[in-house]
C-alpha cells in the first residue's frame, strides 16, 4: 500500500514538474516587453531632442542666409544650440538609466528577462535530475513516464535552440509562427530521440543477454551441476547448500527479469 502511495506520489512530481519545466518557459510572453515609464521616456526623444536639434540648426541656416546674424553670432549661437542639445541629451540618458534601475529584477533589466531567464535554467535542471531518475529506477512504469518527460523537455530545448537563430521571424509576426516552430520542433525531436533510443536499447539488450549468459555459465550452471556430479558419483543427493527447487526457481526468475528488460529497451 506505502509502495504504490509513494509511485503515485512519483508520477505526480514528475507530471506536475514536466508541466511547470516546459510552460515556464512562456510565462514571459504575458509580462510586458517594456516598463510603461520607459516606453514614455523614449517617445521624448526624436521631438524634445532629435528634432528640436534639427529645428534649431535650420532656424540659425535660414538667419544666416537672411542675412539677419552675421558668420560670428551664428558661430556662437550653433556652439550653443548644440551644447543645449548635448544638455539635454545626457538629461535623456540619465533618466532612461534611473527608470532601468527602477525596474530592474535581481540585476537583470526587467523581471520579464528574469522570468525568461529562471525557466530556461529551471528547465535544464529537471532535464538534469530526470537522467538521474531514469538511470537509478527500475519501475517500468516511472521510466515510461520520465523517458515521455524527457522528450517534452528535449523538445521544448530544441524550440529554444531555433529561437536563438530565426527570434527576429518568431518575435516580429504572429502566433502562426511561434506554433510552427514549436510543432516542428516537436517532430525533429521525436526523431532524434527514437533514433537514440534504437541504438541504445540494441546495445544494452545484447548487454543485458551477454550478463545473463555470464551467470548462467559462471553461477546456475554450477551450482546444479555440482549437484547432478555428487548423485552420479555417490548415488545419492547432495543435501548441502540450496536444494534443486531452489536452484531452478531462482534461475528462471532470473531468466524472466532478463527477458522482461530485454522486452522493455526493445
Amino acid at each position: 500500500m506505502i509502495c504504490q502511495v509513494a509511485k503515485k506520489v512519483k508520477i505526480s512530481f514528475l507530471i506536475i514538474f514536466t508541466l511547470l519545466s516546459i510552460s515556464g518557459t512562456f510565462f514571459h510572453y504575458f509580462q510586458e516587453k517594456v516598463p510603461r515609464e520607459l516606453a514614455e521616456h523614449r517617445k521624448t526623444f526624436i521631438p524634445e531632442i532629435k528634432n528640436a536639434r534639427i529645428n534649431s540648426l535650420i532656424k540659425l541656416k535660414e538667419k544666416l542666409i537672411s542675412n539677419e546674424i552675421s558668420i560670428n553670432k551664428f558661430s556662437s549661437q550653433f556652439d550653443k544650440s548644440i551644447k543645449k542639445s548635448e544638455q539635454k541629451e545626457k538629461e535623456y540618458y540619465n533618466r532612461k538609466r534611473e527608470i532601468l534601475e527602477k525596474h530592474s529584477y535581481f540585476n537583470f533589466q526587467s523581471k520579464r528577462q528574469f522570468t525568461f531567464m529562471l525557466s530556461l535554467i529551471c528547465l535544464l535542471v529537471f532535464t538534469s535530475i530526470l537522467s538521474i531518475f531514469s538511470n537509478h529506477n527500475k519501475d517500468i512504469m516511472l521510466r515510461k513516464i520520465a523517458s515521455i518527460a524527457s522528450y517534452c523537455t528535449g523538445s521544448i530545448s530544441l524550440f529554444w535552440l531555433f529561437w536563438v537563430f530565426f527570434n527576429s521571424i518568431i518575435n516580429e509576426n504572429n502566433l502562426l509562427y511561434l506554433f510552427m516552430f514549436l510543432t516542428f520542433s516537436l517532430i525533429v525531436f521525436f526523431i532524434i530521440f527514437k533514433t537514440i533510443k534504437l541504438f541504445a536499447s540494441k546495445k544494452l539488450s545484447v548487454q543485458i543477454l551477454v550478463d545473463f549468459i555470464y551467470r548462467a555459465r559462471n553461477k546456475h550452471y554450477p551450482e546444479i551441476a555440482s549437484k547432478a556430479l555428487h548423485a552420479e558419483m555417490y548415488d545419492e543427493a547432495l543435501k548441502n547448500g540450496k536444494s534443486v527447487a531452489s536452484i531452478s526457481e531462482n534461475f528462471d526468475n532470473d531468466l524472466l527479469n532478463t527477458l522482461e528488460h530485454v522486452i522493455e529497451n526493445g
